[in-house]
């Protein structure tokens, strides 16, 4: 309540002579700096001052014979015993709180001063009335100004207080009482305070408060043991008020910082965990600064790179980086730390301390303050050296033949396709020799692998040396060669090199120990006369060859449109191979995939077979090129896969084991346009779970465009089928592209299963696709298993499956439906 006193002029009044005339009272009311109201025995307004006249905005003849209760609608009893005894002269009464009413609505807050008096005889009540509204609003801000402070301080657990130079208490904050659990009313707060400060800290909060008297007033903990036991941690700050350089009163703030303490603790065993965890980890662990420097490095990464963790520490990830990936996630990094990324994944090479490379995966964070702030970067380092090497390998093996490190068939057809379109522009002419060694297979065959391996070898450095330095010489498989000769003068200058290439191969040859004598039959196609495609022009090369052939051999031939060797053949063979689907000629055999670890069947192949009534059993290395030219292998195709779907169904619904459908596509019924559709009703059609059937396509049939056949092979397995590469090793020229791939299979190629394990060449390809299939998490099943020596070493190398004689030839359905009754029965 604010000041409620009567002032003098007022106690002048009410001390009056009981007889006082009117025209007396009314001069002292007027002087008073109050509002002062003269009232009769009905509460009505008798006299008004001008300060009343203000506070109420009547004009004073509206304010006179106006009843108070008008102007001050509660809190004001005119009607009681109370206002009765304020009718007897010079009684007093109570100060009351009211509000009071302006003219124009305004309520404003009034402390009203009551005391009855007599005027001229007659009995009056004197209201003295202060306006205190100004006043309780500066109190009700200075309330809230203080219930905010203290609530901010309980959120913020943060104390302030007062003391003068003897430690007494001027004021304490209602949290800081809390805090320290001192009751408010309690007797020297300070000194219970002191007790209650822990025994070990309690001298050196003395002796810190000491010296803040001095000027001294440094920041500090102390521990604080309540009655309860508990134990709290305070962090103070104080200031010290001179007057005249002595020391007169200090205040400051004292905050429960307990929490944070034990929250720091934690973080600290938190910390001392991780770096003993990271220490030990299987994969290099380092902390790297802004700046690139290596903050810190586990055992690992320090083993992966030979150096100590002083010397790493004194280096950055700069210098250890291959001069050529130096700048390897550099943008990255930036990005990073700009928040603008939240991890990096990277490939590069690091270089050891002594000086060997090693591959390496990075995988970064940035690590930041509670603020935001950057800290470092937590990188995670794994040496995939074995992995790169691998792909490396594959890679060259991808593209190179192995046996004569000459460019491969996939290589040479890219090759060819350049030179199409570099002759096309500049309008030259260029030649392709098919080069085939005739008596190659007697030389296999009698002296065997090996020495037909080193024949190969040295037949591809003498045809090598008969070529210029801008042509391309390519092993295509076998003992087939073919030879690119760009700007082509005319037609005599390829015979000149096909003749030197015959006078080459001719000349006797010793083969471990024994002198041969082979010879080869060259065909030669020229663009762009006898064909504008790399296609047409490698098979016009290749008719050209056989010419050669049927002329005797040792010669080489020119192809014309005259040279179609064993056309009559053809014609027959593709009329009845054009009837043989409505005739039923064809059927399908089941060669089994088995599990190399259990002996497990996991899934079969369905293998095309054809039988004629008039040509007999026609093998499929025969009549598939044929139904590929014409185009019926896109009709033969949707019927091998319809036909082996419902007999996977149908040895469900007996009850055998479910196992994997394989299903070859050729080149031509991989690009029809309806191949995504006709799968999809073959699969609704017959009721054939998608994931058990699996599509296997060879690596040339993916290279001609490489983002149509993602795409179309994405498109397959968005049905939920599986992908296979099949005769994987023997032309794909790009692991990054391979990777684009969605596949589930790898099979090795029989050719190099074949001589497994007295070859070592064939054993370091079949061992670096193992590992590629490993590293790209995909099943890898070798072909042509045939005996128990290549079984061992796919076993000793982890191959996933094998496919071959060693287990089972291709059977019929019910032969294969016998195994796998024989199978569940062992299982039993």
């Amino acid at each position: 309540m604010g000041d409620t006193r009567p002032n003098q002029n007022y106690n002048d009044v009410a001390d009056a002579d009981p007889g006082a005339t009117m025209t007396a009272v009314t001069a002292v009311l007027d002087s008073l700096p109050d509002a002062a109201l003269l009232l009769d025995q009905q509460a009505c307004i008798v006299h008004a001052n001008s300060y009343a006249v203000h506070l109420f905005g009547f004009a004073k003849v509206e304010l006179l014979a106006r009843p108070i209760r008008e102007l001050i609608p509660s809190g004001l009893d005119t009607t009681g015993a109370k206002w009765q005894r304020l009718l007897a002269p010079a009684r007093s009464g109570a100060a009351l709180e009211v509000d009071g009413h302006h003219k124009d609505g305004v309520v404003r807050s009034l402390v009203v001063n009551l005391r009855g008096l007599a005027v001229d005889g007659r009995e009056r009540v004197l209201c003295v009335i202060r306006d205190v509204t100004e006043h309780r609003r500066v109190q009700a801000t200075i309330a809230r100004s203080e219930a905010r402070l203290n609530e901010a301080q309980r959120i913020a657990k943060i104390g302030s207080w007062e003391l003068d130079v003897a430690n007494n208490v001027h004021w304490w904050s209602d949290e800081l009482y809390r805090m320290v659990g001192i009751e408010r009313s309690a007797d020297h707060p300070f000194k219970q305070f002191l007790e209650r400060v822990h025994p070990q800290d309690r001298q050196e909060f003395l002796d810190a408060s000491a010296r803040a008297q001095k000027g001294d007033a440094a920041p500090g903990e102390m521990r604080l043991v309540l009655p309860d036991g508990t134990e709290k941690v305070l962090h103070t700050r104080g200031e010290v008020m001179f007057n005249d350089g002595r020391a007169v009163r200090m205040f400051g703030t004292m905050q429960d910082i307990t929490e944070r303490r034990a929250l720091e603790l934690q973080l600290r065993e938190s910390e001392s965990r991780y770096a003993s965890t990271v220490e030990l980890a299987a994969v290099g662990i380092a902390h790297i600064d802004g700046r690139g420097r290596f903050v810190w490095a586990n055992g690992k990464l320090r083993e992966m790179l030979g150096y100590s963790a002083a010397e790493l520490a004194d280096r950055t990830i700069w210098d250890v980086s291959h001069p050529q990936d130096v700048h390897v996630t550099d943008a990255d990094r930036a990005r990073l730390h700009a928040g603008e990324i939240t991890s990096i994944k990277a490939e590069k090479r690091y270089v050891r301390r002594d000086g060997a490379t090693i591959w390496v995966r990075i995988t970064s964070a940035l690590r930041r303050t509670a603020a935001g702030t950057p800290l470092y970067d937590v990188s995670i380092v794994e040496d995939i050296t074995d992995r790169k090497v691998a792909e490396e390998r594959v890679q060259y093996l991808a593209t190179h033949d192995e046996l004569t490190g000459l460019p491969n068939r996939a290589v040479f057809g890219e090759l060819l396709d350049h030179a199409i379109e570099a002759a096309a522009r500049r309008d030259r002419r260029f030649a392709v020799l098919f080069i085939d060694l005739d008596r190659f297979k007697i030389v296999n065959d009698s002296l065997g692998h090996e020495a037909g391996d080193l024949l190969l070898e040295q037949m591809a450095k003498r045809i090598g040396a008969c070529m210029r330095r801008s042509d391309v010489l390519a092993r295509l498989g076998g003992d087939e060669f073919v030879v690119l000769l760009e700007d082509l003068a005319d037609q005599a200058e390829a015979a000149d090199v096909a003749k030197k290439v015959l006078s080459s191969v001719l000349a006797p040859i010793v083969i471990m120990g024994h002198e041969c004598r082979i010879t080869a039959s060259i065909g030669v196609a020229i663009y762009p006369n006898d064909a504008r495609d790399s296609q047409t022009l490698m098979k016009h090369a290749d008719m050209a060859m056989y010419l050669a052939k049927e002329e005797g051999k040792n010669n080489f031939q020119f192809y014309s449109t005259h040279t179609s060797p064993m056309s009559v053949e053809r014609l027959v063979l593709e009329t009845h191979l054009a009837r043989a689907l409505e005739r039923r000629e064809f059927s399908v055999q089941y060669q089994p995939k088995v599990d190399i670890r259990t002996g497990k069947i996991k899934g079969t192949e369905a293998l095309l077979r054809w039988w004629n009534p008039e040509v007999g059993t026609v093998s499929p290395a025969q009549f598939i090129p044929v139904a590929e030219d014409s185009g019926l292998i896109v009709p033969i195709g949707k019927w091998v896969l319809e036909t082996a779907c419902e007999q996977n169904v149908a040895w469900q619904r007996r009850g055998l084991p479910k196992i994997v459908m394989s299903v070859n596509m050729s080149p031509r019924q991989f690009k029809d346009p309806a191949l995504i559709d006709d799968i999809a009703a073959v699969l609704e059609r017959t009721g054939m779970p998608p994931e058990l059937l699996e599509l296997e396509i060879t690596e040339s049939m993916i290279m001609h465009n490489v983002d149509l056949a993602a795409a179309k092979a994405e498109a397959i397995r968005n049905l939920g089928v599986r992908l296979a590469i099949d005769d994987f090793g023997t032309g794909y020229s790009s692991l990054s592209q391979l990777k684009r791939f969605p596949i589930d299979t790898l099979k090795v190629d029989r050719s190099f299963v074949r001589d497994i394990p007295d070859n070592a060449e064939d054993k370091a390809i079949t061992e670096a696709i193992i590992a590629l299939g490993k590293a790209l998490g995909v099943t890898v099943v070798a072909e042509g298993v045939e005996t128990l020596q290549q079984h061992e070493f796919l076993r000793a190398n982890e191959c996933d499956e094998m496919q071959g004689f060693y287990f089972s030839r291709p059977c019929h359905p019910d032969a294969l439906a016998e195994l796998l009754v024989a199978q569940a029965a062992r299982k039993k």
